[in-house]
């Protein structure tokens, strides 16, 4: 039961991943719509701009994965006559995978921030990062290219072991890539 559900909340962290991306590419789109220049003409900073989005997806995905670990927690308790303990099991084993989906919208920040017309790129991104996952051990891809994808480090919850360090340098990858981006957005002309 534990590795079905484990597998179920790694999924429901790459899926969830997805809010992330949309959330984040949204800058890029304000960007060539013209709205962005509108609005970076008032009072409001570059940074200020950027940074809504950006903590709107990163608290986004944590949101909607606590809620996600809440629901098949409190689904299984009640199934195993333990629907408090099976929730807050659940709650952190989803949680867990919260890192891991902050990894790929940093990158899509450093796309948008370096790279504006590739932004949709992290929609690619998202998407080979999840076939990888899924099916790169079944494809036999050498483990370097596996070590790439953030949902490989993250903790196979319930069941598995916390690996503390994993999820500390994803944040911290998370934490260097939306630094990156934020860089690349202050340095560039805007693009309509």
């Amino acid at each position: 039961t534990d590795a079905f559900l484990a597998a179920e909340i790694a999924l429901m962290g790459a899926i969830v991943a997805a809010y992330g991306v949309a959330a984040t590419s949204r800058l890029g789109h304000e960007e060539t719509s013209g709205h962005a220049e509108l609005l970076l003409s008032t009072a409001t900073t570059r940074v200020a701009w950027a940074a809504s989005h950006v903590g709107l997806a990163l608290a986004g995905v944590a949101a909607v994965l606590l809620v996600a670990g809440g629901a098949v927690g409190f689904a299984h308790g009640l199934t195993v006559d333990d629907p408090l303990g099976q929730t807050t099991r659940m709650i952190g084993a989803a949680l867990a995978q919260v890192p891991a989906a902050w990894v790929v919208v940093a990158a899509v920040m450093v796309l948008f921030g370096w790279l504006p017309r590739w932004s949709s790129a992290g929609w690619g991104l998202l998407v080979a990062l999840v076939v990888l996952g899924e099916f790169g051990v079944l494809w036999q891809v050498p483990t370097w290219l596996l070590d790439l994808s953030p949902f490989g480090h993250s903790p196979r919850l319930p069941g598995g072991d916390v690996a503390a360090g994993s999820l500390v340098g994803l944040v911290l990858v998370a934490t260097a890539l939306t630094a990156v981006g934020f860089i690349g957005w202050r340095r560039r002309d805007l693009h309509t």
